[in-house]
Protein backbone atom coordinates (compact mmCIF):
# COMPACT_ATOMS: atom_id res chain seq x y z
CA UNK A 1 0.00 0.00 0.00
CA UNK A 2 2.80 2.38 0.77
CA UNK A 3 4.24 1.92 -2.98
CA UNK A 4 0.55 2.57 -4.73
CA UNK A 5 -0.66 5.29 -1.36
CA UNK A 6 -0.94 7.75 -5.09
CA UNK A 7 -3.23 5.54 -6.54
CA UNK A 8 -5.17 4.90 -3.38
CA UNK A 9 -7.74 7.52 -2.24
CA UNK A 10 -9.79 7.38 1.89
CA UNK A 11 -13.10 9.03 2.68
CA UNK A 12 -14.70 9.13 5.41
CA UNK A 13 -18.92 8.62 5.69
CA UNK A 14 -20.91 9.15 8.78
CA UNK A 15 -23.40 6.47 10.02
CA UNK A 16 -25.53 5.99 12.53
CA UNK A 17 -23.33 3.21 14.01
CA UNK A 18 -20.32 5.77 13.79
CA UNK A 19 -18.79 5.87 10.50
CA UNK A 20 -16.78 3.78 7.63
CA UNK A 21 -14.35 4.33 5.55
CA UNK A 22 -14.01 3.68 2.44
CA UNK A 23 -10.70 2.82 0.37
CA UNK A 24 -10.56 3.41 -3.25
CA UNK A 25 -8.00 2.50 -6.08
CA UNK A 26 -8.57 1.25 -9.73
CA UNK A 27 -4.95 -0.42 -9.29
CA UNK A 28 -5.63 -3.90 -9.64
CA UNK A 29 -1.77 -4.06 -7.49
CA UNK A 30 -3.07 -1.42 -4.49
CA UNK A 31 -6.71 -3.33 -4.65
CA UNK A 32 -4.72 -6.80 -3.88
CA UNK A 33 -2.22 -5.12 -1.26
CA UNK A 34 -5.58 -3.41 0.52
CA UNK A 35 -7.20 -6.73 0.89
CA UNK A 36 -4.06 -8.32 1.73
CA UNK A 37 -4.09 -5.35 4.84
CA UNK A 38 -7.59 -5.69 5.61
CA UNK A 39 -7.28 -9.48 6.12
CA UNK A 40 -4.55 -9.37 8.82
CA UNK A 41 -6.33 -6.94 10.60
CA UNK A 42 -9.38 -8.91 10.84
CA UNK A 43 -7.13 -11.90 11.56
CA UNK A 44 -4.84 -9.80 14.31
CA UNK A 45 -8.68 -8.13 15.70
CA UNK A 46 -10.31 -11.16 15.54
CA UNK A 47 -13.00 -9.35 14.36
CA UNK A 48 -14.26 -12.58 13.25
CA UNK A 49 -15.33 -10.95 10.17
CA UNK A 50 -15.12 -13.13 6.81
CA UNK A 51 -12.32 -13.07 4.65
CA UNK A 52 -13.27 -14.33 1.11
Amino acid sequence: MKEKRSTISYSFEESPDGGRVRIKTEDRDALKAVHEFLRFQIEDHHTEDKTD
